[in-house]
């Protein structure tokens, strides 16, 4: 009987529903043909976002006239359905900011990180399943032996399953058709993958392109958008911590007579400024007071296993810094350079989109404030959160100061890399956004001229010409030469796996050969340097000057470790295979100095 009722009520209200609507749009029709052609008399800025404004406000009134307007009388016939059967889906207004970023259950309260579900909780002993792209090649098959030997799960993308293809992987595997031009593909492979490793290549400069720049990025977002839908936000690469124009209003100036927070025609939050000539000259924005539902006074950050921050900016090329400040007064800050490019002018340089990552371990305590001595932040006691410029930070720097925020996300952490790149030795170990060349496709340094008299400034060099010289006469089989487009697109392909909030590990490698595999790793060398001194007159050598091409069995073995080091989390490192071992005089050896595990623990994150 109840739900013969229900039936008759909603039969009733979508009658009522069309009548309605009918009737409204034929009065509307009928006022339109007698309304008298007159131009609308002209309205302010201000007075269009009042309008907007009270548009908003009495949104949820009953306007009759909304139903005139499918979509409006679509949302209020599935509010008065709601209402009816008791169940409205109107979303309350979050008052805790810790909701933006952790899930939240059933009833609404978010679930914190000790009610999480661990990725190593369950079934503890199954073995990761890792997706290999390029594995039909030379590098790739042998990724795949040893993924296979070391009992992990393998999954291999292919264009295709004929006869040769399968021959060369063998039935070990599981295999994916498609190619990275093909998104739907590409999320049926990365479907419950734990762990990726990137060895595709080509020596054709357009399909390099395609691999490494637009295929990279299309993985790597299709493997954060499937294991988001799949596993929740608990398991979610990064969460939105703040995003413009929604939290515009949540900022504010420090100090109002120093700078100005405004927003832009994308509705971007815009902080900028003049720059005067006191070079203690400091303006900073930030946020209100941060507030948790288990602390009224400050937010903890570290919940669920979030390591730092991700933001995209676009700026003037100088350098700013973001800051934390605990509750009990303590700021830690970050510095970073954002990046400027040329203009169709070449005299003129414009502002620059760009993507910054910077982990909690990066930010130090403040230099003259209470907290100078202060331990490494933790993020677990956050009040506020801002960015400043500084005239200490830019000497020289005159004119204005500017710099629009799009958003501010959280980036979580691994024990282990996530993803594996394979990438080229060709980039140095730093590189600055001007060296990034987008119009010519290459990375470009600035020419040391002899002449003073000569503008160094606009006079660029082909990175490691000399070197591309010198590698002509060798076999790379690869078929790279070292220094051109191919190397460009490397580094955009390791710049979307750092600004993913994945964690990577990035192998560079100057070429490849078929030589047998290391004892150990007694050969292998993981450097974070390609310069060093190693002449005895003291001169400075090309440290690539030595490099060797390194054997397909090292790299890969190299690979697979890393996948289960914690400490090749968030490195990018040269891969040598030295003939000799070397080490200097008077310094005792360790026994294991050519583990890999000690060559892992050598690096730093970050570089």
């Amino acid at each position: 009987m109840k739900q013969k009722s229900t039936l008759l009520s909603l039969t009733t209200v979508a009658s009522c529903l069309s009548v309605s609507c009918s009737f409204v749009a034929q009065h509307q029709n009928i006022c339109q043909r007698n309304k008298p052609l007159m131009p609308s008399p002209p309205r302010s800025r201000s007075t269009l976002f009042a309008e907007n404004d009270d548009n908003k406000n009495n949104s949820n009134s009953n306007n009759w006239g909304d139903f005139a307007n499918p979509f409006k009388a679509g949302k209020l016939f599935r509010e008065i359905v709601d209402d009816a059967l008791g169940s409205g889906t109107k979303k309350r207004k979050s008052l805790y900011f810790d909701e933006r970023f952790l899930e939240l259950g059933e009833d609404g309260i978010p679930i914190y990180a000790e009610d999480l579900p661990s990725a190593a909780s369950g079934d503890s002993m199954l073995s990761p399943e890792v997706l290999v792209v390029g594995a039909t090649g030379q590098l790739g098959r042998i990724v795949v032996r040893k993924l296979l030997l070391q009992g992990y799960k393998v999954r291999v993308f292919v264009q295709d399953l004929y006869s040769k293809t399968l021959n060369l992987l063998g039935p070990g595997v599981t295999y994916c058709v498609g190619n990275l031009n093909d998104y739907s593909s590409i999320e049926f492979a990365v479907t419950d993958v734990d762990k990726i490793i990137f060895c595709a290549g080509s020596q054709d400069v357009e399909k390099s392109k395609e691999i490494d720049k637009d295929g990279v990025l299309n993985l790597v977002r299709a493997y954060c958008d499937v294991r988001a839908a799949d596993y929740g936000p608990s398991q979610a690469a990064k969460r939105k911590l703040f995003k413009f124009p929604k939290d515009f209003d949540f900022f504010e100036l420090e100090d109002e007579e120093r700078g100005q927070w405004i927003q832009n025609d994308f509705e971007h939050g815009v902080f900028y400024g003049r720059i005067p000539t006191d070079r203690t000259f400091e303006a900073s924005v930030r946020s209100r007071k941060l507030t948790s539902r288990r602390n009224s006074e400050s937010v903890d950050l570290s919940k669920a296993g979030f390591i730092g921050i991700i933001c995209r900016l676009v700026a003037d090329g100088k350098v700013y810094e973001a800051f934390f400040r605990t509750s009990d007064g303590a700021e830690y800050r970050c510095e970073f350079q954002t990046a400027t490019k040329k203009h169709k002018d070449d005299n003129l340089r414009i502002p620059k989109f760009m993507t910054v990552r910077l982990a909690f371990s990066d930010f130090t305590p403040s230099m003259g404030t209470s907290n100078g001595d202060a331990a490494q932040f933790d993020a677990s006691d956050v009040q506020y959160f801002g960015f400043r410029y500084r005239s200490g930070s830019n000497p020289g720097a005159r004119g204005r100061f500017y710099m629009s925020i799009t958003h501010v996300k959280l980036y979580r952490g691994q024990p282990d890399p996530e993803f594996v790149y394979i990438s080229d030795a060709a980039i140095p170990p730093v590189v600055t956004p001007e060296m990034v060349r987008h119009d010519v496709e290459q990375i470009v340094v600035p020419e040391i001229l002899g002449d003073d008299n000569v503008d160094k400034g606009n006079t660029y060099e082909i990175f490691n010409t000399e070197k591309v010289k010198r590698q002509q006469s060798k076999t790379i089989e690869r078929g790279r030469r070292l220094g051109n487009a191919e190397t460009y697109y490397k580094y955009m392909g390791e710049q979307t796996v750092r600004n993913s909030g994945l964690n990577y590990a990035i192998v560079r490698v100057a070429g490849f050969n078929n030589a047998p595999g290391s004892d150990g790793a007694s050969r292998i060398e993981l450097s974070q340097q390609q310069q060093e001194k190693t002449r005895n007159n003291g001169e400075q050598q090309n440290s690539d000057d030595k490099l060797e091409l390194v054997s397909r069995a090292d790299v890969a073995e190299v690979c697979v470790s890393s996948l289960a080091n914690p400490h090749a989390c968030n490195t990018s490192f040269y891969l040598r295979n030295r003939t000799r071992k070397r080490r200097r005089k008077g310094t005792p050896s360790q026994g294991n100095e050519n583990s890999l595990d000690y060559k892992f623990s050598q690096l730093k994150p970050g570089m």
